[in-house]
């Protein structure tokens, strides 16, 4: 739903561009960052080292497995031989090696993403930077990002968010006076 109003709103705002530019072309162009994350240098460094960190931790995950699924055999197998008082104990520890290894999926999971975040947001800043030079070298009004429906620049030229915000506030400043907020 969010990504549908993101979108539904550059299409509006492109077309009051297209009014507010009166004669003049907008330049729009687009880009799509998998691609750039995929495709560059730097986004694969970032890639192979969070493989590297998946596959760690992916090691220490299918160890704890081995050792649940190994208790759980050995409970199974006993069972029939074990005094309850044992067999709870043993089942006590299955429960807890289960909690334990949950945990350390869920910690896996977090610190992965974590990782990624960090490690991706100097890729980020720099291609915003890059973005930024080329749209203003190169013409651009707009240059869109394909996979989520936002401006990635906009030209300053096509700016209307000083007029919005003074229409806001006097609008504001208006129902202030009639005693409506």
């Amino acid at each position: 739903m969010k990504r549908l109003l993101t979108a539904l709103m550059s299409v509006l705002v492109m077309i009051s561009f297209t009014g507010l530019a009166g004669a003049q072309e907008l330049k729009i162009a687009y880009i799509d960052p998998q691609i750039l994350l995929n495709d560059s240098l730097a986004g694969k460094d970032v890639v192979s080292k969070i493989e590297k960190f998946r596959q760690e931790k992916q090691t220490v995950i299918q160890d704890q497995e081995a050792d649940i699924k190994k208790l759980g055999e050995e409970i199974s197998a006993k069972s029939l031989t074990m005094t309850q008082e044992a067999k709870d104990k043993k089942e006590l520890e299955y429960q807890k090696k289960i909690k334990e290894f949950n945990r350390v999926v869920k910690d896996s999971q977090d610190e992965l993403e974590e990782k990624y975040n960090v490690l991706l947001k100097p890729v980020k800043e720099t291609l915003d930077e890059i973005i930024n030079d080329y749209g203003k070298k190169n013409g651009f009004d707009i240059i869109l990002d394909v996979r989520r429906a936002g401006v990635v620049y906009a030209s300053d030229r096509i700016d209307i968010t000083k007029d919005i915000l003074k229409i806001y506030d006097d609008t504001y400043q208006a129902k202030a006076k009639k005693g409506t907020k």
